[in-house]
């Protein structure tokens, strides 16, 4: 095998297979991104560092299609796409990861299921944008580490226009759209708000108060308080701080299924019926994975910026892929009285076979999950630049440590990850590590990409690229007689 190069206008493609010599070739379609309001490199560098990227590794996979509409359900349409086609390799001075693409994945310009017109290179472009490696790889399960885009099944798109339900096999999610009822369609049903027994609350005056790094005095004030602000726990730049009357914070349980959230902006829909997503029009979609490590937060928490909140103007939702992706995520709101302004927190444990709709405006934070994770958000950096980010620091300027009390049973423990969780888990090591990475595909990633189970008969074969050097020269044979 021999390394491939990748840069921002050229996209190369690694044909494996067994029988036959490597072949490579260069497409470039990039134009499109400004168009798209994307940034031929990433807006805050997320972890991942913008210098052009080296040796792109691409595998293309070949399988039997699952049926797209369930039989005498002809209002319903799978709009994403669980079959791996091809797997690139991403990354710079602080990481390499491989992102494996369900769509999105040819060379030249396709319509998606969804209605999204989209290629190879224009996707890279879409994932560098919403890209992340955090952490340290202290084993193989990779427990104090958080990165993504590890897998990219397709853009959602008119979202206002449809309701949707979400269908997890083998842990790979597929989003299916319907028409969207009529205006008194309810998700919450007569489930009662939080009590006040269950809400942590700050009140917030001079001392304690979220400084916003979006504007400019606090920005100023807080430009030492940030580590490493390239590898900062956000996709944003405006970074502030969130000061606190307490080092820990312990937020009560909260049973999700019980609850009506949307005093929090927020909703619990069960993937099984169908929920709207977003209330209004919005930006594009895409639906990608991230990997929570098992002890994420704490390294955050003990060697980095510490846990953060924020509040961004697109809707976003989360989903736990297998029973084992667990921790909680943190919901907020700003409650003005007579008396007093304070900020309420409470935390919410996602269970497996339902989702968390963060609409927008909503305050929360996510760093607490753990596991396998999918996300469904926009990627466009101008949409992006709305989030309003702070860290969780108390009046001595240290990180805040946050806990849940709800019960949470230890996962991911070595040795202990089911079949699903080993699908998902990444391919990645947060150094400059090609070599290392290149090695972990050859040697198993193209088995955990090619054998991926689906319902009925599944046949998965490596094929070479139709594009390839070796079928232009095949295709000259065959002219020249």
């Amino acid at each position: 095998m021999t390394d491939r190069i990748y840069s921002s206008d050229s996209a190369v493609c690694y044909d494996y297979n067994d029988d036959k010599k490597d072949t490579a070739i260069s497409s470039g379609d990039d134009n499109h991104a400004s168009k798209q309001g994307l940034a031929t490199e990433p807006v805050c560098d997320s972890g991942m560092q913008s210098e052009p990227l080296s040796s792109d590794l691409i595998e293309e996979f070949e399988i039997i299609p699952v049926e797209e509409v369930k039989k005498g359900e002809s209002n319903l349409k799978s709009v994403t796409n669980d079959e791996v086609r091809r797997a690139i390799i991403t990354g710079g001075k602080s990481g390499t990861f491989v992102i494996q693409l369900c769509e999105g994945w040819k060379t030249l310009p396709e319509t998606t299921k969804a209605g999204f017109k989209t290629n190879a290179s224009r996707t890279l472009m879409r994932m560098k944008n919403i890209s992340l490696l955090r952490g340290v790889a202290t084993d193989e399960n990779l427990r104090e580490v958080m990165v993504g885009p590890n897998h990219y099944f397709g853009t959602l798109v008119k979202t206002h226009q449809y309701v949707y339900q979400i269908e997890i096999n083998n842990g790979f999610p597929t989003f299916i759209s319907s028409d969207k009822p009529s205006p008194d369609f309810s998700e919450q049903g007569t489930l009662q708000a939080p009590k006040s027994d269950e809400v942590y609350q700050i009140k917030l005056d001079s001392e304690h108060k979220w400084c916003s790094g979006k504007k400019t005095q606090c920005a100023n004030d807080l430009k030492d308080q940030i580590k490493d602000r390239k590898s900062a726990a956000s996709l944003t730049a405006h970074l502030g701080v969130l000061t606190l009357p307490d080092d820990c914070v312990i937020l009560p349980e909260v049973e999700a299924t019980k609850v009506d959230l949307s005093s929090f902006g927020s909703r619990l829909v069960k993937n099984d019926q169908p929920f709207i997503l977003t209330k209004g029009p919005e930006d594009p979609m895409d639906v990608v994975t991230y990997h929570f490590g098992l002890d994420y937060a704490n390294y955050q928490i003990r060697s980095g910026n510490g846990v953060f909140l924020e509040t961004h103007d697109f809707t976003q939702i989360m989903t736990p892929l297998t029973p084992n992706s667990s921790g909680f995520i943190t919901l907020g709101r700003i409650v003005e009285d007579k008396e007093e302004k304070r900020l309420e927190l409470i935390g919410i444990k996602v269970p497996f076979g339902y989702s968390i709709v963060v609409d927008k405006g909503c305050i929360h934070g996510d760093t607490t999950f753990t596991g396998e994770y999918a996300m469904a958000m926009t990627v466009d950096h101008n949409t992006m630049a709305s989030a309003d980010v702070v860290f969780l620091r108390n009046k001595g300027g240290k990180n805040v440590t946050i806990h849940s009390m709800m019960p949470m049973a230890e996962q991911m423990v070595q040795g202990k990850l089911n079949d699903d969780d080993e699908r998902l888990r990444p391919i990645a090591v947060p150094t400059s590590g090609y070599d290392w990475v290149i090695s972990a595909l050859k040697r198993g990633a193209k088995k955990r990409i090619g054998d991926i189970p689906k319902k009925g008969s599944v046949v998965s074969r490596v094929v070479t690229n139709p594009m390839s050097t070796s079928w232009l020269k095949a295709l000259f044979k065959g002219l020249v007689g």
